[in-house]
């Protein structure tokens, strides 16, 4: 469930009313101190986000919803895996061009997403490691240890067992795992000297 503050107008209206908008269940709540404006499907939406507000399309009116955070609400109620609606959250505004905010969300996300998996654990185990250095020098040494050590049983205990290797993830072998497990016990030992 997640909860909006903010106001909603209908399009051609200059007055906007404060209000909180729910999303939940797969639903669009919006409500005044006063009464209830709608209660919608996310399914039935039309989203588009646009310099003033996140233009929604219900039961043919457009309301025009502003809040603080407008890409999170549009993130919220647009199409999503569990709700695919029409994909005009994604597309152009009404004069045909692309959508500036979504268009720079997708192109940071689109670049995030993009760095495989090992290379995001090796910049997030590289960061660790920075931090433990300059706070906690002998707990890194302690860590790069242990996982050397770690390392080195397994893949040795794998190299004699078969069972064992062909259980491994994938990308993962017994010698790699050894070679990796003796380069960690020589950081560490070149760490321990060094500092």
């Amino acid at each position: 469930m997640e909860v909006f503050e903010g106001t909603v107008r209908l399009a051609g209206d200059v007055e906007p009313l404060r209000a909180i908008l729910l999303v939940a269940d797969n639903r669009l709540r919006v409500r005044t101190s006063h009464h209830e404006i709608g209660d919608w499907g996310l399914s039935e939406l039309h989203t588009r986000v646009r310099p003033d507000g996140c233009h929604i399309v219900a039961e043919g009116e457009e309301l025009i919803v502003s809040v603080d955070e407008p890409m999170q609400f549009a993130e919220a109620i647009g199409p999503s895996v569990a709700n695919p609606g029409d994909g005009s959250l994604l597309g152009r505004d009404s004069e045909g061009q692309p959508n500036p905010v979504v268009r720079a969300v997708r192109f940071v996300g689109g670049r995030l997403w993009a760095i495989p998996t090992a290379g995001k654990v090796a910049v997030g185990a590289l960061a660790l490691s920075a931090a433990l250095y300059v706070l906690a020098p002998a707990a890194l040494i302690a860590l790069i240890l242990a996982v050397g050590l770690i390392a080195l049983l397994v893949g040795g205990y794998a190299a004699m067992d078969s069972f064992t290797a062909v259980r491994l993830p994938e990308g993962l072998s017994p010698h790699r795992l050894i070679r990796a497990g003796a380069a960690g016990l020589v950081v560490a030992i070149l760490l321990a000297v060094l500092i």
